[in-house]
């Protein structure tokens, strides 16, 4: 076999490991809607967020917003990994009321001008450790010459949504967003509460986006408004 097989096979492997995964959470909206990246929202969403928005939506202004608890999905993209996703969601229920409530109204019991965020917690994977060894040599003596290093999925908490008019049900816009907290590099423990530590940073940083994206969105509408 050649010599620079193994290690190219495991450079692949760990790039691999190191790419979010790619379930999108569709299934979690119940539409058929077309989701696309959502350019427009950059440095309110996190990278890699897909939108969906009615044609119409810069004429249904919120005057606040109902968040009901957070559900989480039992469909075949659910996946959850050292957490209880019940508590995560409970968790993401108060952080996104908390984040969206310092920028609008948020009632408890919809009303006129009300809009209602449905949020349906799909994912939560913490970082993983990745190991390599195959042949006499581990992949990080191939690589780069370090005897015994190792790699690590990034994790990804993925959440599905949609706003819709509360009076009408009319859908206004479905969202599917993938959370990796920014300071995960600075590591974080292994097994339960490192698991538990990442789903706590990744649902405050899902509901600080979802609150600037809702004041991006905003000014969108009156941009579209005064044309």
């Amino acid at each position: 076999m050649n010599r620079w097989l193994i290690p190219c096979a495991a450079a692949a492997a760990l790039l691999a490991g190191c790419t979010p995964q790619q379930d999108r959470g569709e299934a979690a909206l119940g539409t058929n809607v077309p989701l696309a990246s959502a350019s427009n929202l950059s440095g309110a969403a996190p990278p890699g967020t897909q939108v969906w928005r009615a044609p119409d939506i810069a004429e249904n202004p919120a005057s606040n917003f109902y968040i009901p608890p957070v559900k989480v999905d039992t469909g075949p993209e659910a996946r959850f990994t050292g957490v209880d996703p019940q508590q995560v969601a409970a968790t993401l229920t108060e952080d996104v009321r908390r984040a969206v409530g310092q920028r609008f109204p948020v009632v408890n019991t919809p009303g006129p001008g009300t809009h209602s965020l449905e949020l349906t917690l799909v994912q939560v994977v913490p970082p993983q450790p990745t190991y390599i060894t195959n042949g006499p040599y581990s992949w990080s003596q191939g690589l780069v010459g370090m005897p015994n290093a190792a790699g690590s999925t990034i994790g990804q908490m993925l959440v599905a949504g949609k706003s819709v008019v509360s009076a009408t049900g009319k859908l206004l816009a479905a969202f599917v967003v993938p959370v990796t907290p920014r300071d995960l590099m600075m590591g974080i423990p292994s097994g339960p509460s490192g698991a538990a530590v990442f789903a706590r940073d990744a649902s405050q940083e899902f509901a600080s986006s979802l609150a600037a994206s809702l004041v991006r969105q905003r000014e969108l509408n009156r941009q579209v408004s005064q044309q």
